[in-house]
């Protein structure tokens, strides 16, 4: 069942946006780091938003991280990490379920001492099991544990399906 169309989307990133700048008005920079390919393409577009409004200077960077198993290979930023010290960090997720991924995600940072980091996702569900608050959300569901929420990215359209 599809619970987002591209067009839905697209207006729920369009107002994250304005809700990341009505927080981030004043700051000198921001960090959007997107996690996985899903979550990088999310935050890209949420880039575009915020450089649209000049507001600010907001960075783009993707952290790589096995979902299934967050401690199979090293959790990678493309950037070097102590220059994320001091620095207010946005995680983007596509889906947020148990707050794993967030979780794992953000161990990189552990080594610097950011000013904030906060949590944005397209869809959160209500199955946290990891103390991870999504500061920022797009649509939220509450599903059964056995549900499966799958963002489809086809070029530049998107779509969300409950399964």
């Amino acid at each position: 069942m599809r619970i987002l169309t591209d067009h839905n989307i697209k207006t729920i990133l369009k107002r994250l946006s304005i809700q990341i700048l009505e927080t981030h008005l004043y700051d000198d920079s921001c960090y959007l780091i997107g996690i996985n390919k899903k979550g990088y393409h999310i935050a890209s577009l949420l880039h575009k938003e915020l450089e649209m409004r000049k507001t600010g200077v907001f960075h783009l960077l993707q952290v790589s991280i096995n979902p299934a198993n967050p401690n199979l290979k090293p959790i990678e930023i493309n950037y070097p990490i102590e220059k994320l010290d001091g620095a207010r960090i946005i995680l983007v997720d596509d889906v947020s379920n148990t707050g794993r991924t967030l979780w794992y995600a953000a161990k990189p940072l552990y080594h610097v001492l950011p000013y904030s980091i906060e949590a944005l996702a397209l869809v959160d569900r209500t199955h946290k099991k990891f103390p991870m608050h999504v500061n920022y959300v797009g649509k939220s569901l509450a599903t059964t544990a056995k549900d499966n929420i799958e963002l489809i990215l086809e070029g530049e359209k998107m779509e969300a399906f409950l399964e």
